[in-house]
């Protein structure tokens, strides 16, 4: 089987965000492991190029949520609370970190004042 047509059922897997619990059934049961192995790194690479995870010091107001939703149409948005931000929110696109947080602000405050 070919790197291609490995891809092409990653493809299949997710679509909307969700597992298609048959193909990835198929896989689970057909797949040598060599295969397998691929298969899951094309999963990972798919899920990670196509989600935005959203930090925040605590739970979100639909209005916010909506909003977020509404900005990155078309990916997949996970939600994680980290209440050592203090406040605001920290996005994360890939490799990219965009830090509206508090304690981002106030670490940056720090640095300038040593320096």
């Amino acid at each position: 089987m070919s790197d291609e047509e490995i891809k092409k059922i990653a493809k299949l897997t997710i679509r909307e965000g969700k597992i298609n619990q048959t193909v990835a059934g198929f896989v689970l049961k057909r797949f040598s492991r060599k295969y397998l192995l691929k298969y899951v790194v094309y999963l990972k690479r798919m899920t990670f190029e196509n989600s935005v995870r959203i930090i925040a010091s605590g739970e979100l107001s639909l209005t916010i949520k909506n909003e977020l939703e509404h900005r990155f149409k078309g990916k997949n948005i996970f939600y994680e609370v980290d209440s050592a931000l203090g406040d605001g929110i920290k996005v994360k696109i890939g490799d990219t970190v965009i830090d509206f947080s508090l304690k981002n602000y106030l670490d940056n405050i720090v640095k300038g004042l040593k320096n």
